[in-house]
């Protein structure tokens, strides 16, 4: 019962969310997310974070989800994460492929020069653009787990018309993140 009506608080949050940073002439704004808004983000977004995962060379990294504290990051950092990957959302809602690599990589370099974060920590920041990117451009959807709660579903063939950008859109979108690497460089 509590699961549930977390979801539903969720789902309400979500649609506030969406409402608010959703369309790209937000792309520019400096609004803030509440911290229940990123709790409730950062929770969906672990689901996404398997029990291990292979590295580059071939070693496997154990993650162990029974001390979460050690794989989130604090709410203002996870905050401004979700702001970045509603930029490469938008981006990716314009057809704007480059500069939504260029935003991602520009913010996971950031991350990883503050050398504060361990290995998991950084693969949660990882998750959590990439899962607010793919709800905020329609590749997630929440699921009926049948007992009343729901998780989320990665949709392989999402509805496109729903991330209709126009011309306006998109400079709108390109002003945002040519802003956010000009901040990033001279931090």
């Amino acid at each position: 019962m509590m699961k549930s009506s977390i979801v539903t608080k969720f789902l309400a949050v979500a649609a506030a969310v969406l409402c608010v940073y959703a369309g790209p002439a937000s792309a520019q704004d400096g609004g803030e997310l509440s911290e229940k808004t990123v709790n409730v983000i950062t929770g969906f977004a672990l689901t996404t974070i398997p029990s291990e995962i292979k590295r580059p060379d071939g070693s496997v990294m154990k993650i162990d989800k029974s001390d979460l504290s050690k794989i989130v990051v604090p709410v203002d950092d996870a905050r401004r994460v979700i702001k970045v990957a509603r930029l490469s959302a938008h981006a990716q809602m314009c057809d704007l492929p480059q500069l939504q690599a260029q935003n991602y990589l520009t913010m996971m370099r950031q991350e990883r020069a503050k050398d504060k974060w361990t290995e998991e920590q950084l693969l949660f920041i990882n998750r959590l653009h990439l899962f607010t990117v793919m709800w905020l451009s329609g590749n997630v959807r929440f699921v009926d787990k049948g007992d009343g709660s729901k998780e989320p579903e990665i949709i392989s063939d999402p509805d496109e018309s729903k991330n209709e950008c126009t011309e306006e859109d998109r400079k709108q979108v390109r002003a945002a993140i040519e802003n956010y690497l000009k901040q990033a460089k001279k931090s």
